[in-house]
């Protein structure tokens, strides 16, 4: 199984059983990647008892041997295709048990090109660097406020509308997404999954001072909306029966 985490020195791949308790689970890690990873088993006809694990690594798809029967790996890791995409921790590759391989090559920054449009559809020209997430305009329309995937973590930027000058806000290892502006402009509300659930921080949009922590639970949120007098923030969170409470 794959699993993520804030810390990256535990992101990657463990073998566990279905059968054990949580406490039960071997602790030490088989391979450090921030990607998902596919076993492939050995075919029939091997004597071994050696299956694969594709995995991604800053772009490259790597296949290395797994024995199942003592779930260790069986040989170092090799390059099997170069330049394959992804988006947040999912490969665009799979295969099948019979070792037949499918991916799609592409860089591994993902995402779409954020495009000014007017009230007439006419497409004006196109905002920062592609490869950007969903995002959020300032209440003075001078920056836009997105999430951005680069090398497999998701961070959020400012982009400068007049100057097309793109500049990234948060900096840790977790993934920061979902910003939204106060009404003066001066801070960002995002949801971070710093400590491993997702929270919501408040941080100073010109990038001075320490992350501020907003609202912890044990359970999955993100902000919606700010009100325009700064007293009141709008957010959704997810109740224990995956449903959505605002």
């Amino acid at each position: 199984m794959y699993f993520r985490v804030a810390d990256p020195e535990r992101q990657g791949v463990y073998v566990g059983s279905l059968d054990s308790k949580p406490e039960q689970q071997p602790a030490s890690r088989l391979i450090a990647t921030s990607s998902e990873a596919v076993f492939v088993p050995a075919p029939p006809s091997s004597s071994a008892g050696d299956g694969r694990i594709l995995f991604l690594r800053d772009g490259t798809l790597f296949a290395q041997p797994f024995n199942t029967a003592q779930l260790k790996l069986a040989g170092d890791a090799v390059p099997i295709a170069e330049q394959v995409g992804s988006s947040n921790v999912y490969g665009f590759f799979t295969a099948s048990a019979s070792g037949n391989l499918a991916f799609r090559t592409g860089s591994v920054q993902t995402g779409v090109q954020p495009t000014w449009f007017d009230r007439h559809g006419k497409e004006l020209g196109p905002v920062g660097d592609s490869g950007l997430g969903a995002g959020r305009i300032s209440p003075d329309g001078a920056r836009l406020a997105v999430s951005r995937l680069e090398n497999g973590n998701t961070d959020l930027w400012l982009v400068e509308f007049a100057r097309g000058v793109s500049s990234r806000f948060t900096f840790d290892r977790a993934e920061e997404t979902t910003p939204v502006w106060s009404p003066d402009g001066k801070y960002v509300v995002f949801r971070s999954n710093a400590m491993g659930q997702f929270d919501l921080y408040r941080k100073a949009s010109n990038g001075t001072g320490e992350t501020e922590t907003v609202i912890t639970s044990e359970r999955t949120k993100w902000a919606d909306d700010w009100s325009h007098d700064g007293k009141y923030l709008s957010y959704e969170e997810l109740d224990a029966d995956g449903k959505e409470d605002l």
